[in-house]
């Protein structure tokens, strides 16, 4: 919740070791070598999934990056990030993750074109099915279900058809990160073969 992006690893078993960013290196002010990197050891023992099905997001809008696990028919599971376990002051164990069984039902595709991205700038990640030929669909985060106060059914999400017509690529290749800090994830397509980048500015 500092805003900082950390540094995780995910398994192939779903378990995961982070290390929390501490920022640049006071020893090195011209920059150039490794950034301040805090170990937490195992933050999460895994959920029996494969790791390439693990996504982390930020769903409920308190700045901590939630466990989410998109299974191969678009549904998802998730658990709210509930910071490290008090009763291991010193890390090394597993955070505090609150279940919500299933927050999505999924859209009928494959789990592999599901994002999230927070595209409104409510801070809370949004549902983002990318096409094949890189249009993009997407289902607004309203929330949990108020109707479901103890959790297990879809949250609360809104659709707003396609929000991108897609630019002639693979949608392999399409990302979707805040390049200008305005709280609303941009477009952008990332060439495999060499890493350039376009970029399209989310305005709403």
């Amino acid at each position: 919740g500092d805003r900082r992006a950390d540094y995780l690893k995910v398994n192939p078993d779903s378990s995961v070791q982070a290390w929390i960013n501490g920022g640049p290196n006071p020893k090195e002010p011209t920059g150039g070598s490794d950034w301040l990197w805090y170990p937490q050891q195992t933050i999460a023992s895994g959920v029996g999934t494969a790791g390439n099905t693990i996504h982390f997001a930020d769903l409920n809008g308190d700045r901590r990056a939630d466990y989410l696990k998109v299974n191969p028919d678009s549904s998802v599971q998730a658990w709210i990030n509930g910071g490290p376990n008090p009763k291991e002051p010193t890390g090394g164990a597993d955070w505090l993750w609150y279940p919500q069984q299933t927050i999505a039902s999924g859209v009928g595709t494959a789990g592999n074109t599901i994002h999230f991205a927070d595209l409104n700038g409510d801070r809370r990640a949004d549902y983002l099915k990318v096409n094949p030929d890189s249009s993009v669909q997407a289902w607004i985060n309203g929330g949990p279900n108020p109707k479901e106060p103890t959790g297990g059914a879809d949250w609360l999400w809104y659709p707003q058809g396609s929000v991108a017509s897609g630019v002639l690529v693979d949608g392999a290749r399409i990302q979707f990160a805040d390049l200008n800090n305005d709280g609303r994830a941009d477009y952008l397509d990332v060439n495999p073969q060499n890493g350039a980048t376009r970029a399209w500015i989310n305005y709403g």
